[in-house]
């Protein structure tokens, strides 16, 4: 699981989102968007789905990082050199992830972050690609700054405050749980 405890973690989490982001074009290379767009089964998301969930929940958070990047420029001139996140954060974000297991806690998604269409291939790489290199451009900029003191509310759940360091991580496992599952999905559809 990826892990952001210092500034030397942020090349490693840059690398984390590019290889997010090469792993969502390999699986859609041999792919056509009708297959992209059939579900397995009635009851399971296409990789289509999978893949805009991902792109709703960007499209939420990110803007939200991004202010929170404004804030820290403004309120933070020191940082420790070894960055330590709650207990509660560090659990959430572990029980979360899943990679390569079912994850712990399964929510189900709140309606901001359902899928809401069904976009083609390049629609969703397109916008899966804006989205990424935002993450990215957050990342290399809370560079030399505390991501564990400025918390950043959920646009979903009121209650859900994390800090930007455990947002990125969270925004990166949790594309890797999906990006696994629409790999899934279209094995399935395919066979």
């Amino acid at each position: 699981m990826v892990q952001f405890n210092s500034d030397k973690d942020i090349p490693a989490l840059v690398q984390e989102a590019n290889r997010l982001l090469d792993e969502v074009c390999a699986i859609t290379k041999d792919c056509d968007d009708d297959l992209w767009r059939r579900r397995p089964s009635e009851d399971e998301w296409s990789a289509s789905e999978c893949c805009d969930h991902l792109v709703q929940i960007s499209s939420k958070v990110i803007p939200k990082l991004q202010e929170a990047l404004q804030m820290m420029k403004s309120e933070q001139s020191e940082r420790p050199k070894a960055y330590h996140y709650s207990m509660f954060e560090r659990l959430f974000v572990y029980f979360a992830s899943g990679s390569d297991r079912r994850p712990l806690i399964r929510l189900k998604s709140h309606t901001d972050y359902a899928p809401v269409q069904s976009p083609s291939i390049q629609e969703t790489i397109t916008q899966y690609q804006h989205w990424q290199s935002e993450l990215i451009v957050i990342m290399q900029a809370v560079q030399g700054k505390d991501p564990t003191k400025t918390k950043v509310a959920s646009p979903a759940i009121d209650w859900l405050k994390l800090s930007v360091g455990q947002w990125i991580v969270l925004l990166l496992v949790h594309q890797n749980r999906h990006i696994l599952q629409a790999r899934r999905a279209l094995e399935r559809v395919a066979a």
